[in-house]
């Protein structure tokens, strides 16, 4: 198989995995780690991208989410999904293009699938 370089629509796809995989992890991800275990680098990340993007939905739940506030639950659900299902998807798919194994690098595609399918 050809280099990633070679293949710049492969190249920008992986890319865009990996740049979702850190944001999942360092960002997002930090509501679901025991916050003794957050490195104190993350917890100001987590407030630079606050200010920096003032993301109210990002913010709040930074905020609530120890709380037990129900304001947000919807946001956390999606956040939950976005780190136990899409990380994992992501993954696979960086996986997959980097080393030219296509059908893996489908699987990110398969919810899209089954509106083909009827």
């Amino acid at each position: 198989m050809a280099p990633l370089t070679t293949r710049p629509l492969d190249f920008v796809y992986t890319a865009f995995f990996y740049v979702h995989i850190a944001a999942t992890l360092l960002i997002n991800g930090q509501f679901f780690y025991p916050p003794d275990l957050v490195p104190k680098f993350l917890s100001q990340l987590l407030e630079w991208n606050h200010q920096l993007m003032r993301d109210p939905l990002v913010g709040g739940i930074s905020q609530k989410f120890a709380s037990g506030s129900q304001e947000l639950d919807w946001f956390k659900s999606f956040t939950a999904l976005e780190f136990f299902f899409q990380l994992p998807v992501f993954i696979v798919g960086a996986w997959g293009l980097r080393n030219g194994k296509h059908r893996y690098a489908l699987i990110p595609r398969i919810p899209n699938l089954r509106n083909h399918a009827f």
